[in-house]
């Protein structure tokens, strides 16, 4: 009976980790796509190449004719960017002031 009753907590608590991690994957995306647009091609290449290819700064900046400065500059401002949109969709109704 016990063992029962853990099971049950065991699928409850795996079903609200999966709907958690649904509703982090769905607000990444909208975060992703409302950035996206505010940056230049480039700006979003960098952050392409760094963040999920794993190239190194030296190797984004290049390919893409920049210092490797200016890649992390770029890469910055991105995760930046992401980071405020995430917290504006998580937190509807507060601008984060």
């Amino acid at each position: 009976r016990d063992d029962d009753q853990f099971r049950v907590v065991e699928a409850r608590e795996d079903l609200v980790r999966q709907l958690d991690e649904e509703f982090d994957r769905e607000v990444l995306e909208e975060a992703v796509a409302r950035v996206r647009v505010r940056v230049t091609p480039k700006t979003w290449r960098v952050f392409e190449l760094t963040a999920h290819e794993g190239r190194s700064g030296a190797e984004a900046a290049a390919e893409l004719g920049m210092t490797v400065a200016a890649v992390f500059v770029a890469k910055g401002r991105v995760q930046r960017l992401l980071q405020e949109e995430v917290r504006r969709l998580e937190n509807p109704g507060h601008d984060g002031t």
